[in-house]
């Protein structure tokens, strides 16, 4: 994109490269829509994409993920001349997201892993002049403590204050802003199954009143596409469906505009998946006289007998079934009370030893022996997280 043309970024986020879904590798599915995201951004005369975090599904990565990425990078920023701005989500290991991001930025390459002490932009330029864009890497908060010293510094939402108190005491007046973070914003609306949580104990909330001042807020996290009570704050959504709870969503990318004044428009634009997520329900032989689908398909049978080997018959006709639920089919519990596998999925690690520790021993779990257990609950699942 040329100076003498208006500034237009796209916003993506949540992409998962590596992502394995109920045991089926996903980096076709992957590849497939991010060379509609190229074509996109080339359509489109895009000046930057922005990745908003979650690059990758875990810490370490596997190898195809990795060359998916490079390549994908090649393309945008070697092939097309448009600048990559990425930092580093809850998912990604901060420190291989940040490797050689001072070399390479000369290149078009913008990375953010590790969090630092003040928040670096990357500077652009359009007929309007200069649009100055903050990317805040996902920090825990114990992190952002370390770094500023306060050792008030408790919550999510006192980390991004932090941040933002940091992006006004540099950022030049009368020029525009972009922040892009890996958060959950206050008011928006995840989706079952899908999003990992930031933390425990309800401390992973942002007030977006945080943002205010600024001419877009390009988030990640959540993976349903969505604004959070105003159009400059926007959530792109994840590159494609994750989890079944997100069959009924539509992915996409969001195409911004920033004229002089700021935000003109932060307009969706679709992606086509490869093949769709899908939920089929009714008895086992009524599904089997179906007309089949190329689907990834969660099957919720509502036979209330036993089946002989459904799962096998069922991908006679719906070859990518991935998931069978019977929630009818209950099973006994101790002492004669039903309980369905569906309720069990439902509860948390705490919740469902708190309900152990109240059977085994007949008395409620104590409280500090529950604080202790989310803190072991927590560690571990930071240590999944890097692994």
């Amino acid at each position: 994109m040329g100076s003498n043309s208006p500034m237009r970024l796209l916003h993506t986020a949540d992409w998962h490269l590596g992502r394995i879904f109920f045991g089926h590798h996903l980096t076709d599915d992957q590849a497939y829509v991010l060379d509609q995201l190229i074509d996109i951004a080339t359509r489109e005369k895009i000046g930057a994409c922005i990745i908003a975090g979650d690059v990758y599904d875990r810490g370490v990565p596997p190898t195809e993920a990795i060359e998916l990425l490079d390549q994908v990078l090649k393309r945008l920023i070697q092939d097309k001349g448009i600048t990559v701005i990425l930092i580093a989500g809850n998912h990604d290991s901060p420190e291989r997201i940040g490797f050689g991001s001072s070399i390479f930025a000369s290149s078009g390459l913008h990375m953010r892993g590790m969090a630092t002490s003040d928040v670096k932009p990357v500077r652009l330029k359009d007929k309007h002049g200069y649009v100055y864009i903050y990317p805040i890497p996902y920090c825990e908060p114990s992190r952002v403590r370390f770094l500023s010293g306060k050792e008030s510094m408790k919550t999510h939402d006192d980390a991004m204050r932090y941040w933002m108190d940091c992006v006004g005491k540099i950022h030049p007046s009368n020029s525009r802003s972009v922040v892009v973070a890996h958060a959950f914003a206050a008011g928006g609306v995840p989706t079952e199954d899908s999003e990992r949580p930031l933390s425990t104990g309800g401390v992973e909330t942002v007030d977006i009143e945080n943002l205010n001042g600024i001419d877009y807020v390009a988030l990640g996290h959540l993976h349903r596409p969505q604004h959070v009570r105003a159009e400059n704050i926007h959530y792109a959504g994840s590159l494609i469906p994750y989890s079944f709870s997100e069959a009924n969503q539509r992915k996409s990318v969001t195409l911004v505009e920033l004229g002089p004044d700021g935000l003109e428009k932060a307009e969706r634009i679709a992606l086509r998946p490869r093949r769709k997520v899908s939920i089929i329900r009714g008895e086992l032989e009524e599904l089997l006289r179906g007309d089949g689908s190329d689907d990834y398909i969660s099957a919720e049978l509502t036979d209330r007998k036993a089946l002989l080997n459904p799962l096998a018959r069922l991908r006679d006709v719906y070859p990518n079934v991935l998931q069978i639920k019977q929630p009818h089919f209950l099973r006994l519990a101790e002492g004669g009370s039903r309980i369905s596998t569906e309720d069990l999925a439902k509860r948390t690690d705490l919740e469902l030893y708190e309900e152990f520790f109240n059977y085994a021993t007949d008395r409620e779990l104590p409280s500090d022996a529950k604080a202790w257990l989310a803190s072991v609950i927590e560690g571990l699942r930071r240590e999944e997280m890097s692994a």
